[in-house]
């Protein structure tokens, strides 16, 4: 892959991410307009339960495709797999989601204790299939570096998501509507993306299964990664079901807004390592540890530049935000709101040495050390939420992550790494100090923007964004080549 396709595959995930953060932010402000607390506290709990099976209907084929098939030629080859996977899937998820909805009423009565709620159930359960389906045939673009297509694909998919729902709530329909809107655009996306696959010669439709064998063998390398991948939905849903059990819908809505405020500064990682890991794993293929290192050093060096301040920043205005895109119903404590993010960032931050781990064959490893991980999160949920709501939820949440996260680079570095391979530490140290600064100038006058309204926050934005670039540039000797360096615009 050259350089300047390198740069447009990140541009387009960047796009592609974004749209998808404030599709997001979207959503959750249209459920909170017509909805409630309590209506949009439904539709996070119901995704939570599907979200514990996606893993499992998936069979952790991710990994396997992008090792078996990136770099390939062969489309016999590559279709055979294409189709396997798929077939694996959909019976797989079709299985899932009948026991989904024969266990509708149980589901309501343990998580969430709404008599309307069983119908929603029933109807969002095949966005089991549909989801896991979307899933893996992307991780097959992705195999095949088709970034661009994939995620023009997702801005359709979250777009028209979008405006479905808008349109549904505007009519005056409820939470069930909107669950229709969500299997219509993703049958749609589905058909789409195979459609093209099949129209540039990627795969053809009159191609033989994979053998048996082969097949069998795919399974058994995703048998962990279905466990790394239910311990994953530990961390990000169980403590909904939780909040639920001991508390309400209206409770889970309101930390649900927050974790998807603060996710943003992670999924600015996405386009990052996206692409990082198949240029991790052709690099491994050579046996060249320098250019693995040399690689991990400034992928997350020019993640950092942009998550760490992106951190910070929407925790100082987190209840600001919170607030205009939601109601005053959903604004919740600075400091638990901050405790979430810096959980939720720290998970990048290891990512290159989570996909060291696989790199070197140890997926059973990232599984077990994910699912202990995933059941201190839950201990403490239960210990925790009773006593102190959703603080107690945000802990848990930071503390199963600093576990994982400790246990992840301690084995990342057994391979012969030191963490000055992995992370570019002076340029860290930059950045850490340029964000601070910048944080405690948009906290300092953030009371001169008030009433809180679009036009303030986005000024405030704005501010930041200037005094950080403004910070970092003096640190770097108002060097404008370095600056560009570390936004990875120029090499350094």
């Amino acid at each position: 892959m050259s350089v300047t396709n390198k740069h447009l595959n990140i541009a387009i995930r960047f796009l592609s991410e974004i749209v998808t953060r404030v599709v997001s932010l979207i959503i959750f402000t249209l459920m909170a307009k017509y909805l409630g607390p309590e209506g949009y506290g439904v539709y996070v709990q119901t995704g939570a339960i599907n979200g514990l099976l996606i893993p499992i209907a998936t069979i952790g084929l991710g990994f396997s495709v992008v090792r078996l098939i990136a770099g390939k030629k062969d489309v016999e080859y590559i279709s055979a797999r294409f189709f396997t996977s798929l077939l694996l899937v959909t019976a797989l998820s079709g299985i899932l989601t009948i026991i989904v909805a024969l266990l509708a009423p149980l589901l309501n009565n343990q998580f969430i204790k709404i008599d309307w709620v069983v119908p929603i159930i029933h109807w969002s359960s095949p966005l089991i299939i549909c989801t896991a389906i979307t899933l893996t045939i992307g991780e097959y673009y992705r195999a095949r570096l088709r970034v661009i297509a994939v995620s023009l694909f997702q801005i359709f998919g979250t777009t028209a998501t979008v405006v479905g729902i808008a349109i549904v709530l505007n009519f005056g329909d409820g939470l069930l509507e909107v669950i229709k809107v969500l299997l219509f655009v993703q049958t749609v996306q589905i058909l789409l993306m195979i459609g093209y696959l099949i129209g540039t010669g990627e795969i053809r439709l009159s191609t033989s299964l994979m053998p048996r064998r082969e097949s069998m063998d795919m399974i058994r390398f995703g048998i962990p990664i279905i466990i790394m991948g239910i311990g994953t939905w530990v961390f990000g849903s169980s403590d909904r079901l939780v909040i639920g059990f001991y508390l309400n819908a209206s409770e889970v809505g309101v930390y649900n807004a927050a974790y998807v405020l603060a996710a943003i500064p992670a999924a600015l990682a996405a386009p990052f390592w996206y692409t990082l890991y198949p240029l991790m794993a052709a690099h491994k293929n050579n046996n060249d540890a320098e250019k693995i290192s040399a690689i991990c050093r400034k992928y997350s060096r020019v993640y950092f530049c942009f998550g760490i301040p992106a951190l910070l920043g929407i925790t100082v205005l987190s209840s600001e935000a919170l607030f205009i895109i939601g109601t005053g119903k959903f604004v919740i404590h600075p400091v638990i709101f901050g405790i979430i993010a810096t959980g939720l960032f720290g998970d990048q931050f290891t990512a290159t040495a989570q996909y060291l781990i696989f790199l070197h064959n140890e997926p059973k490893f990232f599984r077990n050390i994910t699912l202990i991980s995933g059941l201190l999160n839950i201990a403490l949920n239960i210990v925790l939420v009773p006593s102190i709501g959703l603080l107690g939820a945000a802990v848990a949440t930071l503390v199963s992550y600093l576990f994982l996260e400790t246990l992840v680079l301690r084995r990342a570095l057994s391979y012969g790494y030191r963490f000055r391979n992995l992370y570019d530490i002076n340029s860290i140290s930059k950045i850490v100090i340029s964000a601070f600064a910048m944080a405690a100038v948009v906290y300092g006058i953030k009371w001169m923007f008030q009433p809180v309204n679009v036009t303030s926050l986005t000024t405030l934005i704005f501010i930041g964004a200037i005094a950080y670039a403004f910070i970092l540039y003096a640190i770097n000797g108002f060097d404008t080549h370095r600056l560009l360096a570390f936004a990875g615009l120029r090499s350094r």
